[in-house]
C-alpha cells in the first residue's frame, strides 16, 4: 500500500526553498494556485515469504521521497525554481546533488516538514494556452522528515 501524499496550500504554510547557488525564497502568497506535495513514496516496511512458508518482516531505513511544487507559470516562485534548475544544470554532475533544501511549517497545525539533499527530476512540461498554465516541478530528496506540532 502506497504512502498517502500530504498536500498543503502555501497560504497555510511558511515555506523556505534554498540552494547553495541562490538565496532563500520564502513562500509567495496570492500568485496563483501554488501548492507543495510531500510524498515519501516507498513504504517503511516490507514482507517476504520464504519457500518453507515463514514470513519475514523488514523495517526499511531511509526517508527519501519526492516533492512536487505546483506553481503558475507567471508566478515569482516558478521563475525562481526555473533559475535554480538552470544554475544546477550548469554546475555539472558533481554539484547537482545537495542543491535544494525545503523547510515548511504549517501555520494551522504547527506541523513541520524538512527536506534535504534534493535534485531536480527535470524541467516541467511547457504548455501554451489562452490562460496562464501551472508548472509541476518535481524534486527528489534523500531525506524528508515530518515533525508533529
Amino acid at each position: 500500500m502506497a504512502t498517502k501524499p500530504v498536500v498543503w496550500s502555501y497560504k497555510d504554510c511558511y515555506t523556505t526553498i534554498s540552494s547553495e547557488y541562490m538565496p532563500n525564497i520564502e513562500a509567495i502568497e496570492g500568485t496563483g494556485s501554488d501548492t507543495i506535495t510531500f510524498d515519501k513514496g516507498q513504504g517503511r516496511s516490507a514482507m517476504q515469504k520464504a519457500a518453507d512458508g515463514h514470513i519475514v518482516f523488514s523495517n526499511i531505513a531511509g526517508e527519501e521521497g519526492t516533492v512536487t511544487i505546483e506553481s503558475q507559470q507567471t508566478s515569482p516562485l516558478h521563475k525562481h525554481l526555473q533559475k535554480m534548475y538552470n544554475i544546477s544544470r550548469q554546475a555539472g554532475n558533481a554539484k547537482k546533488m545537495a542543491t535544494i533544501m525545503i523547510d515548511s511549517i504549517n501555520n494551522i497545525t504547527g506541523e513541520r516538514v524538512t527536506c534535504s539533499y534534493g535534485i531536480f527530476v527535470g524541467e516541467p512540461a511547457d504548455a501554451r494556452g489562452r490562460e496562464a498554465q501551472n508548472r509541476s516541478w518535481q524534486i527528489l530528496f534523500a531525506d524528508i522528515t515530518f515533525e508533529e506540532a
